[in-house]
């Protein structure tokens, strides 16, 4: 969209795609958008397409109100995206005694007129608004004078503030995750081993909180029970908080690839990570199907829940590979707000106990809902052989139970007060303003760019602008820029380059 002083393009709705061409692959591309946002538009994000059909997201420009609206007495430091403002208490004094002076003189010229503004008419009116003129003139002016004293902030850099974040109380954070900078609030190390010895089946995606001076430790007792066809690898993956993968583990599968049901002895594949940082870890639990049981998980962490699905096998269903385990009743909780749950054989035919509520599961393998749950729920199996999934984390005490997703501070946009605390944390990336149009640009490197399309590579891009229909607002871009880079051939670089290309060119 090339652009010129007469040209832009109205948008009015979200999500917007547009596909872009590429002579060849490249390793980054950088998307540059000129627009005016009239409407306050206060997210946009710049998204592309995976080889799996998801969309990675990059943040491209923010004009949140409860930021942009900020007084001078909030101080800014920015590093690349991320902005510190913290509080000056001298300036921040000095202005609540001007405030609290304007509150005061428009309360006694309220007084004088009449409580009610909108009944004041005629002339009265007219010397009503002269009058509130002159007191918001003087109350600017007196703004405007504001002499405050040449004391340093109390942190000098982000990177001062995140190496030695202060009490949580003190700080709202926007769009910013410091769980990776400071430790849960109450949390508590325990030193004894938790074990869950209830089976589970198939893939769960599990996470757990690891505090300071602990390691990661989890130990899986698995078997399989090899009812289908195919390799049964038991690979686990750990991520950090950042949702980085950071070690891969495979049990590889017992060596027997036919649907045979013959069970072999029980394995165990342990996962350590020593000196690692505190925070929130997932171990995605990934197999093929659902031949593989965990029968025990044994671990020193004490935060542990089961995103979205939990999957109970203590059922006479599975009694011999069980062995002479005693098929109890199951009890696990959950914060979601919905629970669905289903079986796939008679003896899983049973009523759920879902907090005060009944949920009946009469047939195969249909799923079974109940809604409007609040809060810390509790759910009874007393045959297990169910599969149950919600929009939240499942646990198997409640002593266990933590939302992995957490806000360590109070959002921004949550805060009642803002002027009540004395730091605010965000990532929140800028436009620049450039002869009248806001410039804002993000850039997207491999593995996220992904050019599909074979011999005639092109990315997929998507505009994001959340609420902008909804609300009526509306963008005017006036160009769109996509820059495709490579790194460029140097002395250190050259053989490599040139041995790539010759062997490019015979296969």
């Amino acid at each position: 969209m090339p652009g010129s002083e007469d040209f832009f393009r109205l948008i009015t709705t979200s999500p917007l795609y547009f596909d872009v061409k590429a002579p060849r692959l490249f390793p980054k591309a950088t998307v540059k958008i000129t627009y005016q946002n009239p409407d306050l538009q206060p997210i946009i994000k710049l998204g592309i397409r995976q080889a799996n059909d998801a969309y990675f997201y990059k943040d491209l420009a923010f004009m949140v109100p409860e930021i942009e609206r900020l007084p001078d007495y909030w101080q800014p430091i920015r590093q690349g995206d991320v902005v510190l403002w913290q509080k000056n208490e001298d300036h921040f004094e000095k202005f609540k005694i001007i405030d609290n002076w304007r509150n005061s003189e428009i309360g006694l010229l309220n007084d004088s007129y009449g409580e009610d503004e909108s009944l004041i008419t005629g002339s009265a009116k007219k010397e009503y608004d002269i009058a509130l003129k002159k007191i918001e003139e003087q109350y600017q002016t007196s703004i405007d004078n504001i002499v405050v004293e040449n004391t340093p902030p109390v942190y000098d850099s982000v990177e001062g503030f995140l190496d030695n974040v202060p009490e949580l109380s003190r700080i709202a954070q926007y769009n910013f995750n410091l769980s990776e900078y400071a430790e849960m609030p109450g949390y508590r190390k325990k030193n004894e081993v938790t074990i869950i010895d209830k089976s589970i089946r198939g893939k769960h995606d599990i996470y757990t909180y690891v505090g300071k001076d602990e390691d990661l430790n989890f130990t899986f007792t698995v078997q399989d029970i090899n009812r289908h066809k195919g390799k049964d690898d038991f690979n686990v993956k750990v991520f950090n908080s950042r949702g980085e993968l950071i070690k891969e583990l495979i049990l590889k599968d017992d060596g027997i690839n036919e649907g045979t049901g013959k069970v072999l002895p029980e394995r165990q594949l342990k996962v350590l990570l020593e000196d690692i940082p505190f925070g929130v870890y997932r171990l995605l639990i990934d197999v093929s199907n659902d031949d593989l049981f965990i029968k025990k998980i044994v671990t020193f962490q004490n935060l542990i829940t089961f995103k979205s699905t939990i999957y109970l096998t203590d059922s006479e269903e599975y009694k011999d590979i069980l062995g002479d385990k005693k098929l109890n009743s199951t009890t696990i909780y959950t914060n979601s707000t919905v629970v669905r749950a289903r079986t796939a054989h008679d003896d899983g035919l049973q009523t759920l106990r879902v907090g005060p509520y009944d949920l009946v599961i009469d047939e195969q393998h249909v799923l079974k809902s109940i809604g409007g749950l609040e809060g810390i729920t509790t759910i009874v199996s007393p045959v297990n052989d169910v599969y149950m999934e919600g929009a939240g984390v499942f646990s198997f005490t409640r002593d266990q139970l933590f939302d992995p997703f957490y806000n360590f501070a109070t959002k921004v946009e949550d805060a009642e007060n803002l002027n009540e605390l004395d730091f605010i944390i965000a990532n929140y990336p800028k436009a620049e303003v450039v002869d009248g149009w806001l410039v804002a640009e993000a850039s997207i490197e491999v593995p996220n760019l992904y050019l599909g399309g074979g011999k005639e590579p092109s990315a997929q891009f998507i505009l994001s602008l959340p609420g902008l229909p909804e609300n009526k607002r509306h963008l005017k871009i006036k160009e769109v820029l996509i820059t495709y880079e490579k790194e460029p051939i140097t002395a250190f670089n050259f053989i490599s380059r040139l041995r790539n290309y010759i062997n490019g060119l015979f296969n």
